[in-house]
């Protein structure tokens, strides 16, 4: 019977030793419940090994995951394909618990928190490891948007029918779901209209035991999970139906099911009599939102990606840190990690607005500052009605009151009581954690403090550029777009660093100052990082500023056109040793004297204030003294007259003889210094030159207060015309009409004063008596 048996004794081949030996070892394993152990060991270890596909990655170490990663997680609004958040590990629980046979399960959390990530994760695992031959099923089913839970339940099961057709023969099954919608599509009692069925039809709880069977026969086990059941909330969805039919999917061997819902879906869903095991899932943590921020800020402001001028560290550099978290504890109740977390409570929220702020930053990068970007983002989406709130008010809550304003103590109180008003009307049953909002607004708004919570508090700094208590920013930061007619902070930037590489007057950088003043408002925000207290390049770009003014313009140059009072101001603030500034104003009014009579003063004017300590009061006599040397050694006749006034200045003159102003104490300022200037005149006024007639009637009329009647100034009329004043006087006459329109009025009026005083002085001469000069 055995050929290796002899006499000799049993001789067994290697074949015969596999099949006796592993037989027995077989029956004693069985008996002992060995192999039932391992198998459970050997699917757990399978079912819980990490995942490598792209499709799930588990990625611990946030900062080495590559960028391509996170950015297709902030891009995307579908369930996740990328684990940042540690729910990986939930996907693994739930799937253990399936494969070791727990029919219902319960995943809660609030709307957004990756339910639907977390099953697909678990779909994933259960469709890949086939554990000792078993197939898992997994049908994935939406409540929302069924009018009825009958419809949604018949969806429900002709998608799970679907699901194992392609392995199972359901042709005896395919009516289940028709007859499972009839048995409780109108409710009442069920077994009645169960009993209807069976006349026609077999009975649907039978089918679902012939499936289960079929699954069992494969060794398949169906899962379906049910989503969004508790936001169905029509007038014909019942939702109990729902729960009685996965109910009586738990009798069956071969089926589970998994039930995900809100935080507050447990007050229609009974989850604990319902579901074997129930997952809780945690909002986000403040050290995984720090460390999601810190790695999109750090990707947005590194140059590599993003080429832009980085200013130094924006606003708020290290309020990410969790170090910086703890250490504000004891000082406030919420650093503003821990705010943002809870105002961003789940994984959606944080990549919502971290998507936002990044495709944002593609477009504003070196535009805005990043925290503050972000900030505003934060309320947009995690506090809605505070953003709101602080589109309202911002212009208040950008800085603290004028304490100096002509509204005085009470008129401020009201207004903050009107905001504050406004404030608890806003919070007023919001879903959100209004202390958690106001620390986020406080970190952009210091003085909203000041507004909404301490009157007392004086916070208001503002430390860093490119903020949005300034409204360009603002405008950027809630529009994430820059204006059309908006100027770039990185175009002036570059411009200000090409000028100093190359300090050419026809760079960029002079030629855009004199042509937009709101690109010289951008370059004042960015001046002093780069200028500082540089003087000679400071007043080197002042002086190509005037040259450019004074050769676009030619006699028409005034301190009027752009450039000169963005740069003129920011010299004063900067520029110290007055002693070389008096050389340096020497010579730029002896290159505008050349060009532009009333350029010359301006220059004068503005640069020679007592009051701006750009020179020593000392020093202003001698300035002044030269100014007058240059101009004459200028105006040698009619013709150099002429081409240094302009007809939009008929004021050219007047400020240069009296220099009217901020000087109590004018310096050679009177008719008789100024007298080596009446030949020019004349001979101008004669000639009909427009720009020399507008110019000598605004020049005889009287320096009078607004009140005064309009008078004739006697002594030019007498000491630069004697005896040709009726001449004079008769052209400007005629001419009234061809003057500019702003002058007319008071050259007629100044005229006709001047008659009256001439008359009057012939009767005095006829009389013998004194010339009244007045």
């Amino acid at each position: 019977m055995f050929e290796s048996l002899d006499s000799d004794g049993f001789r067994a081949k290697g074949w015969e030793w596999i099949l006796y030996g592993g037989g027995a070892l077989g029956l004693v394993g069985w008996y002992t419940g060995f192999f039932s152990e391992f198998y459970r060991s050997f699917r757990k270890i399978a079912i819980d090994e990490p995942v490598d596909e792209t499709n799930g990655v588990t990625l611990q170490n946030l900062e080495n995951a590559p960028w391509e990663e996170v950015e297709a997680w902030l891009e995307s609004d579908e369930p996740a394909q990328y684990d940042f958040l540690g729910h990986q590990a939930i996907a693994q629980r739930v799937s253990f618990h399936v494969s070791e046979g727990t029919r219902s399960i319960g995943i809660v959390a609030p709307y957004g928190a990756g339910k639907t990530s977390i099953v697909e994760w678990v779909k994933g695992r259960l469709k890949r490891h086939q554990v000792g031959g078993r197939k898992y099923f997994v049908c994935i089913h939406s409540c929302w948007g069924f009018e009825t839970s009958a419809s949604a339940i018949h969806s429900m099961l002709a998608s799970a029918i679907s699901e194992v057709s392609a392995e199972i023969d359901t042709f005896q099954i395919d009516s289940l779901p028709e007859n499972y919608q009839q048995m409780f599509s109108a409710g009442g009692d069920w077994a009645e209209k169960l009993s209807n069925l069976v006349l026609d039809k077999s009975n649907p709880m039978d089918q679902f035991s012939h499936l289960s069977k079929l699954l069992g026969e494969i060794g398949g086990r169906l899962v379906v999970v049910v989503e969004d059941l508790d936001r169905a909330d029509t007038q014909g969805f019942e939702i109990q139906e729902v729960l009685a039919f996965l109910e009586r999917l738990k009798a069956y061997s071969s089926f589970s099911f998994i039930l995900t819902g809100g935080l507050n879906s447990s007050q229609r869903i009974d989850y604990a009599k319902l579901c074997d095991h129930i997952e809780y899932l945690r909002t986000i943590r403040t050290t995984q939102l720090s460390g999601l921020v810190e790695r999109v800020r750090g990707r947005c402001l590194g140059s590599e990606v993003f080429r832009h001028a980085r200013l130094g560290e924006p606003a708020g550099n290290h309020q990410w840190s969790l170090t910086s978290g703890l250490m504000m504890r004891n000082y406030e109740e919420y650093s503003l990690p821990a705010a943002v977390a809870l105002l961003l409570n789940t994984p959606r929220s944080l990549r919502h607005v971290l998507g936002r702020t990044y495709k944002a930053w593609c477009v504003l990068h070196g535009e805005i500052d990043f925290n503050h970007l972000l900030a505003v983002n934060v309320l947009r989406f995690g506090a809605p009605e505070s953003f709101q709130f602080l589109i309202r008010r911002w212009d208040r809550l950008r800085s603290l009151p004028n304490r100096n304003a002509g509204s005085g103590p009470g008129r401020i109180d009201d207004i903050r009581n009107a905001i504050i008003e406004d404030w608890n009307c806003t919070i007023r049953n919001v879903d959100w954690n209004s202390t958690a909002a106001l620390q986020v607004m406080e970190s952009v708004l210091p003085a909203t403090k000041y507004w909404l919570v301490d009157n007392a508090s004086q916070e208001d700094s503002q430390i860093g550029r490119q903020q949005v208590c300034e409204e360009r920013y603002w405008i950027r930061a809630i529009n994430e777009a820059i204006e059309s007619d908006d100027v770039r902070d990185q175009e002036v930037i570059r411009d200000i660093r090409l000028w100093i590489e190359s300090r050419s007057s026809e760079a960029d950088l002079v030629r855009k100052l004199t042509e937009s003043s709101k690109y010289s408002d951008v370059w004042t925000t960015f001046a002093a990082t780069f200028f500082r207290r540089d003087r000679d390049n400071i007043l080197l770009l002042c002086e190509q500023v005037i040259r450019r003014i004074l050769s676009q313009n030619g006699p028409a140059a005034t301190a009027d056109f752009q450039g000169f009072i963005h740069t003129w101001r920011y010299a004063l603030n900067r520029v110290d040793n007055p002693e070389a500034n008096a050389r340096w104003l020497r010579m730029r009014i002896e290159e505008a004297a050349r060009v532009s009579l009333k350029m010359a003063h301006d220059i004068w004017y503005y640069y020679g204030s007592p009051d701006e300590r750009f020179v020593r009061v000392d020093d202003m006599p001698t300035i002044r003294s030269h100014m007058l040397e240059t101009v004459r050694a200028s105006i040698l006749d009619a013709d150099s007259l002429i081409a240094r006034l302009s007809v939009n200045s008929s004021v050219t003159l007047f400020h240069l003889i009296f220099d009217p102003g901020h000087r109590e104490d004018a310096i050679l300022a009177d008719a008789q210094t100024w007298r080596w200037l009446a030949p020019m005149i004349l001979d101008g006024v004669r000639r009909r030159d427009v720009a020399v007639v507008a110019n000598c009637g605004i020049l005889l009329g009287r320096r009078r207060s607004v009140f005064d009647e309009v008078a004739v100034n006697s002594e030019i009329l007498e000491q630069f015309f004697g005896d040709n004043a009726f001449e004079v006087i008769d052209i400007l006459d005629s001419m009234t009409d061809q003057l500019p329109q702003s002058d007319q009025l008071l050259i007629r009026e100044t005229v006709h004063a001047a008659r009256e005083y001439l008359r009057h002085r012939i009767v005095t001469d006829e009389q013998g008596g004194d010339v009244i000069v007045d």
